[in-house]
């Protein structure tokens, strides 16, 4: 099994993480957090239905958890006569379509013992920079809180070395770049 060194999790609602799109950052891996994921489909599902949505809602679940994003969307489709709530049960399909490249198979990554939520990003986004950036006196543009964070990524992923003598980051599919 290869180790991955950083994942980007792009949050469930557009939270703080959405900046890692843009990092200049080769070979990232953007997955959609499991918890937020599950947590604003729940919520949306039931908003949408109000009622008798629970068996719908364990068929979606379960196709999301398998990384079948098509399939979920087809389900929501195939009940337009039982929704309640129009505006949510578009909001819903729009979601699942928006992040539909960054949901994964969450079972195949959990059997690989590889993470399906963010935490990690949080903290390292809290720590980098809340931290960092929000100290007493500073404020940065959004171009230079990416730079700052992108160079906290590389130095804990022991990559700063390397970025200093070659001016790039090494290739994540190969760890012995390091």
């Amino acid at each position: 099994m290869e180790r991955e060194n950083y994942i980007c999790w792009e949050m469930g609602r557009g939270g703080s993480a959405h900046w890692y799109k843009d990092l200049q950052i080769a070979n990232k891996i953007m997955v959609l957090c499991w918890y937020h994921l599950s947590r604003h489909c729940r919520r949306m599902v039931k908003m949408a239905y109000k009622e008798g949505y629970e068996k719908l809602l364990g068929e979606i679940i379960t196709d999301l958890w398998f990384g079948r994003v098509g399939e979920a969307i087809v389900l929501l489709q195939g009940t337009q006569s039982e929704v309640k709530d129009l505006k949510a049960w578009k909001a819903i399909q729009g979601y699942l379509k928006n992040r539909w490249p960054y949901i994964t198979n969450y079972q195949e990554r959990r059997s690989a013992k590889l993470w399906i939520a963010n935490t990690r990003v949080e903290k390292l986004n809290e720590w980098c920079i809340a931290t960092r950036c929000k100290e007493k006196g500073r404020a940065w543009t959004y171009a230079g809180a990416r730079a700052i964070a992108a160079l906290e990524v590389a130095r804990r992923n022991g990559e700063l070395t390397f970025w200093r003598n070659k001016e790039t980051l090494p290739d994540w599919n190969s760890p012995s770049a390091l």
